[in-house]
Formats: C-alpha cells, sequence, structure tokens
C-alpha cells in the first residue's frame, strides 16, 4: 500500500474506534463516587467527566379514604364481635405486597391478633380494604384502637402529611341517657325550655267554636261579635 493510502486509511481506523467508544459508553460516563477524580479501571472514568445517576426517591406513605365500616363513635354491644374495614390509597412510590401488614401500635388491643397482611398486591395510587376482627370489650365505656402500616424491612408508617399518622377504630359500649322532661306546649325535650303560659280556660255554650268567637283580655269566652 503507497504512503498515500495510509495516512487516510488510519484516519479511518481512530475515527471508527473513538465512535466505538462514544456508542457503548465504555469512557467518561459513569459514577465516580468519591469524587476525587481517581482513576477506576471499571468504569474508566475521570472526574469531572463522570455521570452520576440520579437515584430514585423511595416513599412509604398512605392516605386514609372512608370507614367502611364502624365510623367513629359508633355503638357496639360490650362482648361482640365486629369487623373494621379501613379504605386506603397508596399514596408512596412502591407497591404493597401481600408481605406488607396493617399492626397494632396503641390504644385498646381489640383484636385477637396484632396484625393482619394485606389481601393484595396494591400499586401506587391504588386503594384497599383492610379488614380486622375485633370484640367490644365488657366493661363499659369509650375505647380507641390505632393501626398502622408496615412494610417488607419492618419499617412503618401510615396516613397524613408526615406519613406517621396512623388509623383507628373508635367504639362505644354503652347506652348514653338523657333526662327527658315532657311538656304539654313544647313536647318532649332534653333542652330547658322556658315555662310554658296557663292552658285557656274552658268554654261552655253553644257560641263555643262558632265563627268568629274570642275571647277578652281576661280570657273569658265571648259570644261570636254579630
Amino acid at each position: 500500500m503507497s504512503k498515500r493510502y495510509i495516512i487516510p486509511f488510519v484516519l479511518v481506523i481512530i475515527l471508527m474506534s473513538a465512535a466505538m467508544v462514544s456508542a457503548d459508553g465504555s469512557r467518561g460516563q459513569y459514577y465516580n463516587p468519591d469524587y476525587s477524580g481517581q482513576y477506576y479501571p471499571y468504569n474508566n472514568c475521570y472526574y469531572p467527566n463522570c455521570y452520576y445517576p440520579v437515584q430514585p426517591v423511595v416513599r412509604e406513605c398512605a392516605s386514609f379514604v372512608a370507614d367502611v365500616t364502624i365510623a367513629d363513635g359508633s355503638f357496639v354491644s360490650p362482648g361482640s364481635t365486629f369487623t373494621k374495614t379501613w379504605r386506603i390509597r397508596n399514596n408512596g412510590t412502591t407497591t404493597w405486597t401481600t408481605n406488607y401488614k396493617l399492626v397494632f401500635v396503641s390504644g385498646t388491643q381489640m383484636a385477637n391478633q396484632s396484625y393482619v397482611n394485606l389481601p393484595y398486591n396494591v400499586m401506587p395510587g391504588q386503594t384497599v380494604d383492610i379488614s380486622v376482627q375485633m370484640t367490644a370489650p365488657a366493661e363499659a365505656g369509650s375505647y380507641k384502637s390505632s393501626w398502622m402500616l408496615m412494610n417488607e424491612s419492618g419499617s412503618q408508617f401510615g396516613v397524613g402529611a408526615n406519613c406517621q399518622t396512623p388509623v383507628w377504630a373508635q367504639i362505644v359500649n354503652y347506652v348514653q341517657t338523657y333526662s327527658y322532661n315532657y311538656n304539654y306546649c313544647y313536647g318532649y325535650s332534653c333542652v330547658p325550655q322556658p315555662p310554658c303560659p296557663p292552658p285557656p280556660p274552658p268554654c261552655y255554650g253553644w257560641y263555643c267554636g262558632a265563627p268568629d268567637f274570642y275571647r277578652d283580655p281576661d280570657g273569658n269566652p265571648k259570644p261570636p261579635r254579630w
């Protein structure tokens, strides 16, 4: 091969090699963890020509949607069993698997178990109904049982702006009584009422109930004004 062909041939080889390195990203496109500019044989990267990948944000969070059963303050007979069901939305970035749990954290433990597993996988943005079987205490009173979610690594999270507020079941197991007084002019009421005026005196005579029947200022019946 003559010299006039050697130089162009060498240039072509060099350009092709550079294109291949750029295409596979084997140089100057990798993470340099300590920012030192040290050469790393596994990635051929020198600071500051390294690529620092953005790490995905992992967020475990939920939001309360509704009390499907047993609204706060519901009456449950002492010693009777009931099913509390919450509807909760996945507001985080991870998928909740069936290894995630709803766990008891505080208040009155009205359930026989301290946790229940989620019934199915819940992707971000989806909702799930979580049910717990409970028994109302035998002693009369007001009771509250608080629960939070737990992921596969054992970290607890909940609802609210900080994702740390539990959901709860709140019941009463006694009947509230009131003192009712009957008042013939107001009927039954548990709100104090002013005294009633005395009833009008009875009316006797042919004119009682007739058109234009009236009473004088003393309440005495008078015949119609014809």
